[in-house]
């Protein structure tokens, strides 16, 4: 326990003269003041210090001042004294400027200040107050106000940490001045530095002797005290006596009142004794106990204190003993979803599962626009306990739950339990400000389960809204790809899902022309095209990135689509053209055989659909100039023999014979070369190139006879 409150208490001493002892903040003699740092505070800055030099300049010349009056009276008399006292006084004024100065030596303000700013110390200051003191108290032992004087001694020397010499003087106090009007200030202080050096014992023994004085401002701080000392010598059951003395002699803020110290103090009390009962008491007596001594809203706060105490004892299975009761009787206290939630983190410690979504479910109820209980609540109030404290603690329990699923899929009940957590959440959600992080977190789960189509419409619905561009990109995307995960899946083809492919892939275009996934996007909107057969669309989708050289695996997948489209239109120029494109682009070697051989069939495949229908003579120079083109490829063999076959069959004998001789030359071992010298030799004879036939009729017949020998 420390000593938080004792200073708030501190403020009401009842000083007879002393300007100083006003309310304290903290442990310092006077309220501490900073001055600011900033440049919109620089102009407040300089006044303030200003300020403080100026009555620092007066307060000074007041000292003086008094000083010298002092010397001017007759030593021990009354006058005297009474100039001393005041003298201290100023000075325990002057530390209160000593210690701003003291804070503030390296400040901009200070450093600039136009003005010499005093180098004395608070603390300074203090111990001439403290001389004072003792001045008076060994040269004036009859001083009328004695009993302010070891006061005011006593509380200086506890500003400059000697609480030793402190305790001395307010004992002093308290023996000498029984009927002083600070005799109960006294005893706080004296009981207060005692419990401070872990003397709880004597602490209490000087606590105690508040009861004496109900009617003094300090009486309910000093039971409080008490209190503290008894549970630290292991006592909670007088510990509980008392706090229950302060609770009844401070009761609770009626409406329209100011709040004060009183009221700070019930406050504390009651917060302390969820620590005296909560260890002492039964679960099952706890809220009983707490429904007799709290009024208005100080119910709820003692059950959420207990809470976390039994949290942090880990007693969670007992938690629900008080927590339920809580809950059941009071169905309209502001605290009712923190009480549910610190259950749910309770079952959840436990593994209690089926109790953790019960929870989560009553919560997500009372958080719901319509509900009774939030119509009893104030907006701040709903805001806190359901737009941050719910969704977080939901948030918390289903990511844990999530993750808990992916180290094993098989457990597929920690999957079930965190798309419940993610839909109660989004069942309080505001439709006008929906929760777009969690609506994304629930696509992703769904992706991950499988159910693409569900996850699909997640996706498109953040996508829609939200207005973070990462997050907007990916919904965008994702909605798209979880569609076509479920194409893939699905073994029937559905014309709707075909069009929602196609809706989400423009809309993502729209949204995101330059995204990370744009030239994949624009490849699948030329694939379903391509599907389709709308080879028009196709070619102006796929086009664009086989001409781009963005990314070299869809470059390639782009230009092999639209050679098949050329293909099945039989368009064998355009075949020629693109394929030759592709082999200027520096491809592989195997790209580069791929090409070659497509072009080599393409412009074969365009000679036999011209030769088809055209003069044979025509046909025959085609199928020459294939041949010659492309003399490596295993169709240039086939050209040359149908341009022999075009030209014996239109009667040009002897350019027929001739290229025999050349088929026959270059293919030696191919079966038809026989047929074509024998043919080759009539021809020539036919003509009346007789030399020529005798030579291809010699050769013919030694063909014949290896032919014959083998």
């Amino acid at each position: 326990m420390s000593s938080r409150l004792y200073w708030i208490f501190f403020s009401l001493l009842i000083v007879i003269e002393p300007s100083f002892a006003k309310k304290q903040e903290g442990k310092g003699l006077l309220p501490e003041v900073r001055i600011g740092e900033n440049g919109s505070e620089a102009e407040n800055d300089r006044k303030t210090l200003t300020s403080e030099i100026l009555i620092t300049r007066s307060e000074n010349k007041a000292i003086d001042s008094l000083q010298k009056l002092i010397k001017g009276k007759k030593p021990g008399s009354p006058e005297s004294a009474d100039l001393l006292y005041r003298l201290a006084e100023m000075y325990m004024r002057r530390s209160k400027s000593g210690r701003f100065f003291d804070m503030n030596a390296n400040t901009p303000a200070v450093k600039l200040s136009p003005f010499p700013v005093p180098n004395e110390r608070g603390a300074d200051a203090v111990k001439r107050a403290i001389g004072v003191y003792t001045k008076i108290e060994k040269e004036h032992p009859r001083f009328k106000d004695m009993d302010s004087v070891l006061f005011n001694n006593a509380f200086a020397y506890q500003q400059i940490g000697n609480h030793k010499e402190a305790s001395a003087i307010f004992t002093r106090l308290v023996d000498k001045f029984p009927k002083s009007p600070l005799i109960a200030d006294g005893t706080l202080a004296l009981g207060e530095l005692l419990y401070e050096q872990g003397k709880f014992p004597q602490a209490l023994e000087q606590f105690l002797k508040l009861e004496k004085t109900p009617k003094s401002r300090v009486y309910s701080y000093g039971m409080y005290k008490a209190a503290w000392s008894y549970y630290n010598m292991k006592d909670a059951e007088n510990g509980t006596k008392r706090l229950l003395t302060v609770v009844k002699a401070n009761p609770p803020l009626q409406e329209g009142e100011i709040p004060s110290n009183r009221h700070n103090l019930r406050k504390e009390a009651l917060r302390d004794l969820t620590i005296f009962v909560g260890d002492s008491y039964p679960a099952d007596q706890l809220y009983p106990f707490f429904e007799k001594i709290t009024q208005n809203n100080e119910l709820g706060p003692a059950m959420i204190d207990l809470a976390k105490l039994y949290e942090s004892h880990s007693r969670q299975k007992e938690m629900g003993i008080f927590l339920d009761e809580f809950i059941d009787k009071n169905p309209t206290n502001s605290h009712l979803v923190k009480a549910h939630l610190y259950l749910i983190g309770g079952y959840e410690d436990l593994k209690q599962r089926d109790k953790v979504i019960n929870h989560l479910q009553a919560a997500s109820d009372l958080c719901k626009s319509n509900s009774s209980w939030k119509a009893t609540q104030t907006p701040e109030e709903a805001g806190e306990y359901c737009d941050k404290d719910f969704r977080h603690e939901s948030l918390n329990i289903a990511k844990k739950w999530w993750e808990i699923w992916l180290k094993n899929k098989q457990n597929v009940a920690f999957s079930d339990l965190t798309q419940k957590s993610f839909r109660l959440i989004l069942d309080n959600e505001d439709t006008a400000k929906p929760d777009i992080k969690t609506h994304f977190a629930l696509a992703e789960l769904l992706f991950q389960l499988g159910k693409y189509e569900e996850a699909s419409r997640e996706y498109k619905f953040v996508g829609d809204r939200a207005h973070e561009p990462t997050l907007q990109h990916d919904a965008n995307y994702g909605a798209l790809y979880a569609v076509e995960k479920q194409i893939e899946k699905s073994k029937d083809k559905e014309p709707a899902r075909d069009a929602l492919r196609k809706q989400l892939a423009t809309n993502y275009l729209t949204k995101h022309p330059t995204g990370k996934y744009a030239l994949n996007v624009r490849f699948k909107m030329g694939h379903i095209a391509y599907e389709e057969n709308n080879f028009p669309e196709a070619e102006k989708w796929l086009k664009q990135i086989a001409d781009s050289n963005k990314d070299s695996e869809l470059k390639k997948k782009s230009e092999d689509l639209m050679l098949d489209m050329l293909n099945m239109k039989k368009d064998y120029a355009g075949l020629q053209k693109l394929s030759k494109k592709i082999i200027a682009t520096g491809v592989t070697e195997d790209r580069k055989k791929g090409m070659t051989k497509i072009l080599e069939e393409s412009s074969f495949a365009e000679v036999q659909e011209f030769s088809k229908t055209a003069d044979p003579t025509q046909a025959a120079r085609k199928l020459l100039d294939f041949a010659r083109e492309h003399e490596n490829s295993p169709m240039a063999k086939d050209s040359l023999w149908q341009a022999i076959s075009l030209l014996y069959a239109n009667g040009r004998q002897f350019e027929a014979a001739e290229l025999s001789l050349q088929y026959a030359k270059k293919y030696p071992q191919d079966k038809r070369t026989f047929d074509a010298l024998k043919d080759a030799g009539k021809s020539y004879a036919e003509v009346g190139q007789l030399l020529k036939a005798a030579d291809t009729l010699k050769v013919v017949a030694e063909m014949d006879k290896k032919t014959s020998s083998a």
